[in-house]
């Protein structure tokens, strides 16, 4: 979409115009979510650190790697996206709370055959990624409240698997709760909002939680 959809004209990518003042609190923390997301998952590269040979070298190259390629990448997106949405001023006015699929419509048709064909497989391959390195990461931090007792069903939860050497009951629940959870959220859209919101305050108290013990 960088490359090929620019329906903005040049003077409109970098002023929008607002037509009448307003409080820009809930936008900017709104903004700032994606800021969160896009350098978010550098710590689970020390969830597998166990499994991995020479890790005080590589896992914080790993870190590293993981910033700077998810930065760069998130932020092409984000400029894709932005020159190609076809109205900005709806966009910010609100009155488009949900541009990305107006965008994506907008987009594939300019990306031809091979590009329009191209463009899902790409999105699936990185949600596949996602879920995997989720998983991967999830389960092995149950594994490790299991393993030092912290947990209800910890014996079970800490099993390891002797044939593949992986926390196999761990992964089998972080795979199992988001089968459960998905349901829930297709019958009840406007939960979706709340399950999300819980996971991101989740993840950011649990990493103050350590900032403020080491403070402490």
């Amino acid at each position: 979409m960088c490359v090929f959809t620019h329906t903005q004209p040049k003077s409109s990518r970098l002023v929008i115009r607002i037509a009448r003042p307003r409080s820009y609190a809930a936008t900017f923390l709104a903004a700032a979510l994606s800021g969160l997301f896009l350098f978010y998952g550098f710590e689970a590269c020390g969830d597998v650190a166990e499994e991995v040979a020479d890790p005080t070298r590589r896992i914080p190259r790993a870190m590293i790697l993981t910033i700077l390629v998810g930065g760069v990448s998130g932020l092409l997106s984000f400029a894709g996206y932005v020159l190609a949405a076809p109205d900005l001023q709806a966009i910010v006015a609100g009155t488009d709370a949900d541009p990305i699929p107006t965008i994506l419509v907008n987009s594939l048709g300019t990306l031809g055959t091979v590009g329009a064909k191209a463009f899902p497989v790409i999105t699936v391959t990185a949600f596949i990624s996602c879920v995997l390195s989720l998983q991967a990461a999830g389960s092995r931090l149950l594994y490790a409240f299991a393993r030092d007792r912290m947990l209800p069903g910890s014996r079970w939860l800490s099993h390891v698997s002797d044939k593949h050497s992986v926390p196999t009951n761990a992964l089998a629940v972080v795979c199992v709760v988001p089968i459960l959870i998905a349901p829930f959220v297709f019958w009840r859209p406007d939960t979706l909002a709340r399950v999300t919101a819980f996971a991101v305050l989740g993840i950011y108290v649990a990493f103050q939680a350590v900032v403020l013990a080491v403070l402490r």
